[in-house]
């Protein structure tokens, strides 16, 4: 047993005895020093699963325990689908016109426009070969497009003969912006044009609606898909490549802890209404990547400079409780509120 967590040091502030203890830290909660505040963990969330039969597949991300969590599964069940299924925009550019025979060879110069896409206007340089067609520039074309990261992360480069095309991947709404323009760069014989052609306008889609239903078959606020979730629980419903259809289920399962698990204080982690938040100081430096067991402080008086907090909470978010339990802040403490 490591005894040195009974030294004094700065980290003490008063006269008054600290209470030793031992406790377990839960896993994942990463290297803590002593001085952390540690409070018990009621509930860990748990690896949703997908009901079988199930027309979507897309996921639940982004999970985190919110306020008033309760232990049990819960249910995200589709209950609408978008009411706007939404159009992917199509941009169509057509070549006109033959590389000249014998001279014309050298690069066409194509220009891209594309909202939300850093770098663009963006110009490309295209090889083509004295006698080509308009055929098999557009070939060309559409290959140099399609070797953009950049562009194809948003777009699929489609068409076929002299034809290039830019199709939305994700149905953000129409961008009046887009556009692919070509003309003669270095080379000779096409017919430029500066204006493509919007092909199919595009249109965003309204995100589905999933009711959300505690362990207890309480209904909670709906969660809307691509929309972060909070409430109980936290989350977002991402949409997968195959559709959600009505009664489409995925279940979230939340788990008790055993009693004397404790992590970091976080108020992003909210434990049960009205069960207790029970307190204690960490006594030594440890790391809990996986479950151990440590030193701690039941009570006593501490250093308020000393004392550490998980996420943006400060002493001012525990204080109330703390000194109820005998933890007293001692230093530039902030008032307590009763």
């Amino acid at each position: 047993m490591n005894t040195s967590f009974l030294s004094y040091d700065d980290l003490f502030a008063g006269a008054s005895d600290a209470i030793p203890d031992q406790v377990t830290i839960a896993a994942g909660s990463g290297i803590l020093a002593r001085g952390t505040v540690l409070n018990e963990v009621a509930f860990a969330i748990g690896t949703p699963v997908a009901k079988v039969g199930n027309s979507g597949n897309g996921v639940l991300s982004a999970l985190a325990l919110g306020a008033n969590a309760r232990a049990g599964n819960y249910t995200v069940r589709c209950t609408a689908l978008e009411a706007v299924a939404g159009t992917a925009q199509v941009e169509t550019a057509s070549v006109v016109g033959t590389v000249t025979a014998d001279t014309g060879a050298g690069n066409v110069e194509v220009i891209v426009t594309a909202a939300g896409i850093v770098g663009f206007p963006k110009t490309y340089h295209v090889p083509v070969a004295a006698g080509d067609g308009n055929t098999a520039v557009g070939g060309k074309i559409r290959a140099v497009l399609a070797a953009d990261a950049d562009l194809t992360a948003l777009y699929t480069v489609g068409g076929s003969g002299a034809n290039c095309s830019l199709t939305q991947k994700h149905l953000i709404g129409n961008d009046a912006t887009l556009n692919i323009a070509y003309d003669n760069g270095t080379c000779t014989g096409l017919t430029g044009d500066a204006s493509s052609t919007d092909t199919t306008a595009g249109v965003a889609a309204t995100p589905g609606i999933f009711e959300v239903l505690n362990p207890e078959g309480e209904r909670l606020d709906d969660a809307n898909v691509g929309v972060a979730y909070s409430d109980q629980v936290r989350f977002t419903v991402l949409a997968g490549t195959a559709a959600f259809a009505i009664g489409d289920t995925i279940t979230l399962p939340v788990t008790a802890v055993a009693p004397g698990t404790y992590t970091i204080a976080n108020s992003a982690n909210v434990a049960l209404e009205g069960a207790p938040v029970v307190y204690c100081v960490l006594a030594e430096t440890v790391d809990a990547t996986s479950a151990v067991q440590a030193e701690v402080y039941r009570s006593g008086e501490f250093n308020a400079s000393k004392l550490i907090f998980g996420g943006a909470d400060t002493l001012a978010t525990h204080i109330n409780r703390m000194l109820s339990i005998g933890i007293v802040p001692k230093g530039a403490v902030p008032a307590a509120s009763y």
